[in-house]
């Protein structure tokens, strides 16, 4: 009896032993210093695929950050990971290294935010989203990681605010939006992920926005628009996605806004706007090879701009008038972009200024002129900036200001002179900043 009791002593100790020695105690650090420790967990015979028994990690100040335990290196049972100050953060139940029922997720005031649930690692039921105050903020069906089923989002009151269907992760069938008072927004068909039917918009009153029908997520066929009022705004044609054929629009009056002519997405023809009075507003005329030429008049029937484009890139020369008919402007475009002298007017018709632009930016010199046609400034731009000289005249034609710019700063030396061309003072600036001024 003592000797069979003794050689059951001498095995427990032997299993224990080796049971020991097949563990091994691993810690990591959040430092190089080995002095932050960010994790301790155990693995078997030094394999550190096979962590085994309690694991635990901590946030760099030390708290704990997560604890839970593996067999055979597979997470098993309820993972628990905490907020740096303390607080449950969320729980995850594991099975052989799986995500298995109910996962709960809280804020940092022990509020639960989220409540789903897996299975095999994938959401498969419900999954639900709380407001701080505990209220549903939304609830959606999952399978096998894809929604499927019913999606809906609520506002904090408890008002529904969305509602999708999913089928396979892809929606089908009807969504509608709605505004916070309950009133619906919008609603659309989907089939298989992709609009395919009707899709209205709705204003806050209730009454209908916009109303459209799609194909293959393309918008087909006739659209319309309305305002609040319920009077039609504009009414025109999809293909495969693009404008087509003609499109009205109407002021809120009921005159005539525009009348407009498209082609697979593409204005066509002549093309119309209008003043709520009727009165035109512009011309677009557009060629068969890609240009067109557009007129814009004031209220008053006189021109307000001339325009030229290029495969709707601004092209050629476009001219601005005031209200009296007067030229107010010239640009010169090529490929888009402004190329050659920009020229302003007095109303008087004399030049303003003078500017001259290479690929859209300004270079060389600018020249401004008082209403009498004397020169009043010169700036020069390198590189798209002013930088450089600076010279400002009396309308009599005395020097008034002589120096350097960066940008809209003064830099360098500076000389100002007085209305009979004598020198006043001189001073030196840094970056815009008076450092050292002398009088003469």
């Amino acid at each position: 009896m003592k000797q069979s009791l003794f050689l059951l002593i001498c095995t427990l100790a032997v299993a224990f032993c080796s049971t020991a020695a097949a563990q091994q105690r691993i810690t990591t650090y959040h430092d190089s210093a080995r002095s932050i420790v960010k994790a301790v967990y155990f693995i078997q015979d030094g394999d550190s695929s096979r962590i085994h028994g309690p694991y635990k990690a901590f946030h760099a100040d030390g708290a704990l950050a997560t604890k839970g335990a593996f067999k055979e290196g597979k997470k098993v049972g309820v993972f628990e990971q905490y907020y740096p100050e303390g607080q449950l953060q969320r729980a995850i139940p594991f099975k052989d290294g799986l995500r298995n029922g109910e996962v709960l997720i809280y804020d940092p005031y022990g509020a639960v935010i989220q409540r789903a649930f897996y299975k095999n690692d994938s959401l498969h039921g419900e999954l639900v989203q709380y407001y701080p105050d505990g209220k549903i903020h939304s609830q959606s069906e999952f399978k096998w990681g894809m929604p499927d089923g019913k999606v809906t989002e609520y506002y904090e009151d408890g008002t529904l605010k969305q509602e999708i269907l999913y089928k396979k992760g892809q929606q089908n069938g009807v969504s509608k939006n709605y505004y916070p008072d309950g009133t619906l927004k919008s609603e659309a068909v989907y089939r298989n992920g992709q609009q395919s039917g009707y899709f209205r918009t709705y204003h806050a009153n209730g009454r209908l926005d916009t109303e459209t029908t799609n194909e293959g997520g393309k918008k087909i066929g006739s659209f319309k628009q309305f305002s609040a009022e319920g009077v039609q705004l504009v009414e025109g044609q999809y293909l495969q996605g693009l404008l087509h054929g003609p499109n009205r629009g109407w002021h809120e009056n009921g005159d005539i806004r525009h009348i407009f002519q498209y082609e697979k997405g593409k204005k066509v023809g002549t093309n119309y706007t209008y003043y709520p009075d009727s009165v035109l507003e512009s011309k677009l005329v557009v060629g068969k090879d890609g240009s067109s030429q557009e007129e814009v008049y004031w209220p008053n029937g006189k021109a307000r701009a001339k325009k030229m484009y290029l495969a709707e890139q601004p092209e050629g020369s476009w001219k601005y008038f005031d209200q009296q008919g007067m030229l107010e402007k010239e640009e010169i475009y090529s490929g888009g972009k402004l190329n050659g002298v920009v020229t302003t007017y007095h109303p008087n018709g004399k030049i303003r200024s003078t500017l001259t632009y290479l690929n859209g930016l300004p270079t060389g010199e600018e020249k401004e002129f008082y209403a009498s046609g004397q020169q009043k400034a010169l700036y020069t731009y390198k590189s798209g900036k002013r930088f450089g000289t600076y010279k400002e005249w009396t309308e009599s034609g005395q020097l008034k200001t002589e120096g350097q710019l960066k940008g809209d700063l003064k830099i360098g030396k500076w000389t100002f002179f007085d209305d009979k061309g004598k020198p006043l003072k001189k001073a030196e600036y840094l970056n815009g900043e008076l450092v050292k001024e002398q009088k003469l």
